[in-house]
């Protein structure tokens, strides 16, 4: 199997943990095992999969830490690990280039805890420029797209979709219910290319940062069930692509 390129093992009732090592030198791309019963830790051989760009282990029931050592992975371009048991603080993970390719990352509906992953936010290098900076639009992993379909479901604009394909210009942050505290980091304006981003169901507090008026392509801002106060900034009215914007349930105050 060492020239396998998709492992895909999603929605079925896999039980247990990931007792699969995966060797030096494979050749996977993505590896998909959403939708199951998995237990235990992400397996530290994931770290052998040079050439992984997707990666979803959505919808299991993994009980760890925050796999911070993945972002040494050169391509990965997509975590998803929604609805899952991981838990702790998401810290220490400046290490240059880490997860410097990442277009899609879903960590929702876990238990991590203290502060926004500021570490995380100053690495994402390609959540740093927009549309015409980047290139044209391709699908993620399009190599073989015209073989494989890397469908995602992802939650933007207050529903849930499912994206057949991941365009490269689909830049998604969901950190939603979990046990985030402290507040929203300005730094999190630097990320121009985000459409969607999501910190709902958390203990946020602290402003809104008026550096979120240079998300020019963001289409969904979900800032809901927190504890943030103050003004809604003026400035988020430059925002012309938004779409959908949900403050509610937080202690804001003054005119809208």
């Amino acid at each position: 199997m060492s020239e396998l390129w998709v492992l895909d093992l999603s929605n079925n009732s896999l039980s247990g943990t990931i007792n699969t090592t995966f060797s030096i030198g494979n050749q996977l791309r993505v590896i998909k095992m959403d939708g199951n019963k998995l237990e235990g830790k992400v397996p530290r051989s994931l770290i052998n999969c040079k050439y992984l760009e997707i990666f979803d282990l959505g919808n299991n029931e993994l009980n760890d830490t925050f796999p911070k050592w993945l972002g040494a992975l050169p391509h990965l371009q997509i975590l998803n690990v929604r609805s899952n048991k991981l838990h702790g603080p998401i810290n220490d993970a400046r290490t240059a280039n880490f997860f410097a390719k990442i277009l899609v990352i879903d960590l929702s509906s876990n238990e991590f805890s203290g502060d926004l992953p500021v570490c995380l936010f100053e690495n994402f290098k390609a959540m740093k420029m927009i549309g015409e900076n980047s290139g044209t639009p391709e699908y993620v992993a399009e190599t073989y797209s015209t073989l494989y379909t890397n469908s995602l479901i992802v939650t933007t604009k207050g529903l849930d979709l499912e994206l057949p394909q991941v365009l490269t210009t689909d830049i998604i942050i969901d950190l939603s219910r979990n046990r985030f505290e402290g507040s929203i980091p300005s730094i999190i304006g630097d990320l121009i290319g985000l459409r969607t981003l999501n910190f709902s169901h958390n203990n946020l507090k602290g402003h809104i940062p008026t550096s979120m008026q240079h998300l020019s392509v963001l289409e969904s801002l979900d800032l809901s069930s927190n504890k943030i106060g103050g003004e809604t900034p003026q400035q988020l009215a430059s925002l012309t692509s938004l779409e959908v914007l949900n403050l509610s349930h937080n202690h804001l105050v003054g005119c809208i």
